[in-house]
This record gives C-alpha cells, structure tokens and sequence, in this order.
C-alpha cells in the first residue's frame, strides 16, 4: 500500500490508549444507549454526511429525523422495549434507520441474512420470538413465499418502489413512517434499557446447524467504535467505505462506529457480489462518513 507506514509499538499503545480513554466511563448498568449516541451527533455534528448511498447524501440530523420516524411508527402500532423485530432488508440506507429508530424505542433488531429463506428463515424468526417482521420490497418474494402461520402476526414492508402488498395481509411501513413525527421520541419510552442490553442481534452462518442467534449489546457496539476511532486516528474528512452486509456483525459496527465521534463519515454502494460490502453491500457516511454499497462480499 503506497505511503502506508506500520506505526511502531510505542505510538500502537498510545493510540491503543487513546481508545481505552473513550471508553473508560462506560458500565453495563450505565442508562447511555446508541439511540443517545445518535441524537448527540445530529445535535453536535447535524449537517455532516452520516450515509453516502449512490446519489444520496444522508446527514446525522436527516438520519435521526428518520429514525424517529421509524421509532413513533413502531410504538404506534404496539411495539415496545424489550420486542423483537426482525429486519429482512439489502444494503440501503433504510437498513440503517430502521435498527436505529428501533432502539430508540428499546426494541431489539434481529439482523437477518439476506439469503435466508424457508425453513432456514422460519427457523430465524422463531428463534428470536420476532413479534414483526419488516422486509424490504427486493427481498419480499421470499416471504411471500412462506407457509401460513410461518410469519409474525405484523408484516411490515418497505419499499423503494411504492409496491403494495396489501392483500397479502402486509403493512406499508413507508406509509406508517409518514404518519409519524420527526421530533426524538420520549427517552422515557426506552427508560430502563442500560449499555448491557441487546441492541441488535445476529446471526452465525449455520456451518454446524441451524443459524443461532447471538446479541450484541449498546455496551459492545458503542466500544467497539471508540476503540477503533482511537487506534486508527479517524478524522473528520475521512471516509469508510463499507462492502460487507449489514446483517453481518463487522458489517454492522464497522461501518456506523463513526457515529462515535462528530468528525468523521461512511459511505453506501449497491449490489450483490458474494464477498464484498454493499446492496450488494457498502458503507455509510458519519462524523466521519460511510459509503454503502448495495452489493456486498459474503
């Protein structure tokens, strides 16, 4: 890599220590959630980049805003701390609102892979106790397809297209989102969720059995960004550009550990190649930015 210098032991543990600094404060019982972390930065870095995707520029102020939108939808129509909704979606920006919006409301994303279908799909819904379901249009004839009685009882899908799916039984989340206020939900509708809660849950690849479930909490997705920021000295004009999906757990804090800081940014891309980041899988822009790629690398 042209210019790339490897930094020697002694600046390695300063900058080590740098990100110990960050995460010092940090407690499992401490009452500080991404969805906090979030509304800081639309408050102390609003009019940054937070997601760049294709001809999109996403700020950390039109992010919240969405996500807010996401989390008032949510609660309206019974969901609350503690659920769980599984999130069946491409690389695209709405992937990213829909987590954040739900753990504004304390609710718990499942992150499922984008190539579960049938009984590999059924299996990932019961397992989790998904009380909705939330697709994204590219990915709706996979469940559409799927037995009676395999889905949640709440079917949500959003659409890049304006499909309607109505007589399927399904919801249009895009409608439910305009519905909603962009102003931050009452912290109160998450009260009692600390660091050690879940805040999403993904999936390992099933090599030995059926895909499992694990969590990762606020706690752990929150130090993984503040570790990474302090190691690699991200700055506020540098960009990350994502190709992994985001149901993957390096996709997913990878990519959106900028939020930690108001000085850096991600990107987004589009398509689907089986080992690379995008819709196929990409990346998204924060205080640093992201660049998200629809297609991705598996």
């Amino acid at each position: 890599m042209t210019g790339f210098v490897v930094p020697s032991r002694e600046e390695s543990m300063v900058r080590l220590m740098r990100g110990y600094t960050r995460v010092a404060k940090f407690a499992r019982d401490l009452p500080y959630t991404t969805a906090d972390r979030l509304e800081e930065r639309a408050i102390d870095a609003g009019d940054r980049p937070f997601i760049l995707f294709e001809e999109q520029s996403i700020s950390y102020a039109e992010m919240n805003a969405r996500a807010n939108r996401v989390a008032h939808a949510a609660v309206a129509t019974g969901l609350g701390k503690g659920d769980v909704v599984a999130l069946l979606m491409l690389n695209r920006p709405e992937f990213v609102m829909i987590w954040l919006g739900l753990a504004k409301a304390g609710i718990v994303t499942a992150l499922v892979n984008t190539t579960a279908t049938d009984d590999i799909l059924g299996h990932a819904l019961r397992q989790v106790g998904a009380k909705a379901l939330i697709v994204g249009s590219e990915l709706a004839d996979a469940v559409a397809g799927m037995p009676v009685g395999s889905l949640p009882d709440l079917v949500f899908e959003q659409s890049e297209t304006g499909a309607d799916r109505s007589a399927n039984g399904w919801r249009d989340f895009n409608t439910e989102m305009n519905l909603a206020s962009p102003a931050n939900l009452d912290p109160v509708t998450r009260a009692g969720v600390v660091m050690a809660d879940p805040l999403y849950l993904i999936f390992t690849s099933g090599t030995t059995g059926l895909p499992k479930a694990a969590k990762m909490s606020h706690m752990r997705f929150l130090n993984a960004g503040e570790m990474m920021t302090g190691l690699m000295e991200f700055g506020a004009d540098d960009t990350m550009y994502c190709v992994l999906p985001l149901y993957h757990g390096a996709g997913a804090w990878w990519c959106l550990r900028l939020l930690w800081q108001p000085d850096g940014r991600s990107c987004c891309g589009e398509s689907s190649v089986a080992p690379l980041f995008g819709r196929t899988y990409g990346g998204i822009t924060l205080p640093h930015s992201t660049i998200l790629e629809r297609s991705y690398v598996t």
